[in-house]
């Protein structure tokens, strides 16, 4: 079995990640291309870009109260960070 990615034409994003055997008669849905993905490398939401997949970019984590305890300056700004962690609004 060979693995190809489902590439969106228009946002050149990959849809689905399939495995399809030799001389299967599978076509991709109107609007996306099959790309050969012979490293294993393309996953859904990857970008297709110059013949090469590249991961999504990681989403921002919001910070941990102990970042946001460091961050704190000021005492008003610490008593927040205790009112966010307790739910205290």
């Amino acid at each position: 079995m060979a693995r190809y990615a489902v590439v969106n034409d228009a946002t050149k994003l990959v849809a689905n990640v399939i495995e399809l055997e030799a001389g299967a008669n599978w076509q991709p849905p109107e609007g996306c291309s099959l790309v050969a993905d012979t490293a294993g490398s393309a996953g859904p939401g990857y970008m297709y870009k110059n013949q090469k997949f590249a991961a999504p970019s990681p989403t921002p984590q919001p910070p941990t109260p102990k970042e946001q305890w460091a961050e704190a300056t000021t005492t008003a700004a610490k008593f927040k960070v205790l009112e966010d962690i307790l739910n205290l609004k």
